[in-house]
């Protein structure tokens, strides 16, 4: 078995470049192998996100080293998506123990080559390490026309919580366990490699005028949700659920209550939550509509403390935190 060790740092970089590629656009100097890079920028507003993982913690039972190359980059792309950015470029910094298979580096390798062809992105450089554990960082350049990209902090009274999206496979996963989540074909293909939606950018920066608030679906709906509300000083009442896989109604027998919290439950389903003021909720609608981007309305901003209600009861949902793990007690 080959293993990194065996081709030495500048042979790895050549390997990985050689899968990926890396493009050059007209105008541009610096270029793979200078250790920095040039860019021209395609809209007034740079937009920046950078995302770090350990490899086996994104890794499932039902996902390969592509797929973990493939949810690394929709990760740290889907913020920028988000904010109304249209993602351009990535760098990516590798952390491999040097007994890493280069088998398995060439598998991560296509997945990242697969994820960034889907984006419309490029791969423009950035750094390889010798390490312990796996572990992979994105970061992603993107442009935006949006004079002010929605934060997460901007929700006020009156606003409509719209929810893009569909929920509940990742929730399986953060409530019944990988076991029991791994017999089910739906969520096997929903949770393998996630998809953020690239249409989405657009609606934002051309409806930046009413989306009062932004934030992507990467640790669970019910965590953005309630993150949303906390950063806002805002009361999010929920008046029906996001929307929801059909298999979900089958696992929990047909209990509301249990679909609500599965799909409130999970991560990485790279959906979004916007805060939209009455005034601008058909402009923004009709855009979703316009690029066919999945969507319900699910409730108001409303006067009261900070928290997440559906009903007259609290939330509650499971997500995912780097250091703890799946967080039952929210």
């Amino acid at each position: 078995m080959t293993t990194l060790k065996d081709l030495g740092e500048k042979n790895v970089i050549e390997e990985i470049a050689r899968i990926v590629g890396m493009r050059v656009f007209k105008g541009e100097v610096l270029s793979y192998p200078d250790d920095a890079k040039d860019l021209l920028p395609k809209a007034p507003r740079l937009v920046v996100n950078i995302d770090g993982y350990g490899i086996e913690r994104l890794r499932l039972p039902w996902r390969d080293s592509s797929d973990v190359g493939w949810c690394a980059i929709t990760g740290s792309v889907s913020d920028i998506i988000v904010k109304g950015g249209t993602p351009d470029a990535v760098l990516i910094a590798l952390g491999l123990p040097p007994d890493y298979p280069l088998l398995e580096l060439r598998k991560l390798a296509e997945g990242i080559k697969d994820a960034v062809s889907y984006y419309g992105v490029r791969l423009i450089g950035g750094d390889t390490n010798s390490s312990s554990e796996p572990w992979i960082a994105v970061a992603t350049i993107g442009f935006t026309p949006a004079k002010k990209p929605p934060s997460r902090k901007g929700l006020r009274t009156g606003d409509y919580i719209v929810v893009t999206g569909v929920y509940g496979a990742m929730g399986v996963v953060a409530l019944k366990g990988v076991e029991v989540a791994g017999r089910y074909a739906w969520v096997v293909e929903k949770t393998k490699r996630p998809v953020a939606n690239k249409e989405l950018s657009v609606v934002v920066s051309s409806n930046y005028r009413w989306i009062t608030a932004s934030m992507d679906v990467s640790d669970g709906l019910g965590y953005t949700l309630l993150t949303l509300s906390t950063e806002s000083g805002a009361r999010i009442l929920l008046t029906q659920p996001p929307l929801y896989e059909p298999g979900l109604v089958d696992e929990c027998k047909g209990d509301m209550e249990c679909v609500i919290k599965t799909a409130m439950s999970g991560g990485e389903e790279y959906g979004a939550v916007l805060g939209v003021r009455p005034e601008g909720l058909s402009s923004v609608l009709k855009d979703l509509e316009y690029y066919q981007i999945p969507y319900r309305l699910v409730g108001r901003v409303v006067d009261g403390e900070p928290g997440v209600f559906y009903g007259d009861k609290p939330l509650t949902f499971a997500s995912w935190d780097q250091f703890k793990g799946w967080n039952h007690g929210v």
